[in-house]
């Protein structure tokens, strides 16, 4: 945990250890919804440049997609990832609940 703590996300030692087990899972996780959203960014910034691509492209009889259509047709792995993320196990809300429960019980152990 320190190397996350400390190295990953940047918090010091003397302030990683003064944290209660809930601050710390709270900080996790918000420093994981960052990354999440940069990547995100980062993903739509790779389908655009893609689609300005294709428009670029000359086509004689061919129809072009619109930004939906090309998304639909060119970046299906994203989608199909996450599907398969979905199956392997418990949905976001019921993983959300047993943290949520996890971490009332450690808050009325303290």
């Amino acid at each position: 945990m320190e190397q996350l703590a400390c190295g990953e996300i940047g918090l010091g030692y003397t302030e990683f250890y003064s944290l209660t087990p809930r601050q710390f899972y709270n900080i996790q996780k918000g420093y994981f919804n960052k990354l999440e959203r940069v990547e995100n960014q980062k993903w739509l910034h790779t389908k655009v440049m893609s689609y300005m691509i294709y428009l670029n492209i000359p086509t004689k009889k061919a129809k072009k997609k619109s930004l939906a259509e090309f998304d639909e047709a060119f970046f299906k792995t994203k989608k199909k990832y996450q599907v398969k993320e979905k199956q392997s196990g418990l949905s976001v809300e019921e993983r959300k609940k047993l943290a949520m429960e996890l971490w009332s019980r450690i808050d009325a152990k303290n």
